[in-house]
């Protein structure tokens, strides 16, 4: 698996993966999912490649869906799942704030940009960031 980064820092693990592979490649790398609910190829890379992300970070775990449809990992940590152009990232935190004062966001935001990808972040965060990690 391209997996470009891997951060750990306090309660907060982060993994970036460039999704070059082909599906075929990504099938055979993970343990049986079902993909006949995604329709494009673009969306099955994105299913397997935040699964591989999650068992990088955290081994065995498995992720469900609350009632509004946000991905959750349970065991009090939470889950960010993002996708780009040719990028899929995965946050996992125990409960706690992070986000643009993570002291590794300048590292982070670099590794996105240099692959094609683009940081979101809401309002309070990009007024934060500004003039710090150029997003």
């Amino acid at each position: 698996m391209p997996l470009l980064q891997k951060i750990e820092e306090n309660d907060c693990q982060i993994a970036i993966w460039d999704m070059s592979e082909s599906l075929d490649a990504l099938i055979e790398s993970s343990s049986s999912l079902e993909l006949s609910k995604f329709k494009t190829e673009k969306r099955k890379k994105e299913f397997l490649a935040s699964r591989l992300l999650l068992n990088e970070l955290l081994p065995n775990a498995s992720i469900s869906y609350n009632k509004y449809g946000a991905p959750e990992i349970g065991n009090n940590h939470f889950i960010s799942i993002s996708h780009s152009k040719n990028l899929a990232a995965l946050m996992v935190t125990y409960p706690s704030t992070h986000g643009v004062f993570e002291e590794s966001i300048k590292e982070i935001c670099k590794i996105i940009h240099d692959h094609g990808g683009q940081v979101y972040m809401d309002g309070a965060n990009l007024n934060a960031l500004v003039g710090i990690a150029k997003p």
